[in-house]
């Protein structure tokens, strides 16, 4: 399990003792409005206990996002459901910590994690049209609209970013 660092953050990989923020994080409206709605109170420790398992079986997963001592977000590092070999990158922000650039710095690490350190091909990241923050973020990013799709939470979009335009980015 990695700890990345930027100069605002602490990006440390989710334990057990993380429940309680994510149980806050996941039952936020606001935060949950792109993310297929607030998380049953029951299945927060489940999906926690999930998310640390990908650690060990995959060797990715799920950071908690720290603003000093203070829990702000997450950000995983995941492979894409439903079979599919690539790997996604995801995030999500307490009210109150959008707009200040935590989002682009928190995926610009794990960008460089995934595409320096770990040489993967790509990073797939998938929104919803009308999640303007988020589309602006990947825009950021260098990440490249390649279509859309249905998924179980409505319709999608699919954006991706290869190693070789990330290690050529200026």
């Amino acid at each position: 399990m990695t700890t990345l660092e930027t100069p605002r953050l602490r990006l440390t990989p989710v334990t057990s003792d993380d429940v309680p923020f994510f149980a806050e994080l996941w039952q936020d409206p606001e935060v949950m409005a792109h993310l297929g709605g607030v998380r049953d109170p029951e299945r927060i420790v489940p999906l926690v206990a999930e998310a640390v398992e990908q650690w060990r079986t995959h060797g990715l997963g799920r950071w908690v996002v720290r603003l000093a001592a203070q829990s702000i977000g997450t950000i995983k590092l995941a492979h894409v459901m439903r079979g599919r070999s690539e790997i996604e990158i995801g995030y999500a922000l307490l009210p109150g910590h959008e707009g200040r650039g935590y989002a682009t710095e928190a995926c610009e690490c794990v960008l460089n994690f995934a595409l320096q350190d770990r040489s993967f091909p790509s990073v797939v990241a998938l929104a919803r049209d009308g999640n303007d923050s988020s589309l602006a973020v990947l825009d950021r990013l260098g990440f490249v609209r390649e279509g859309s799709f249905e998924h179980p939470l409505g319709p999608h979009m699919l954006f991706r970013v290869t190693r070789p335009r990330w290690l050529d980015r200026t």
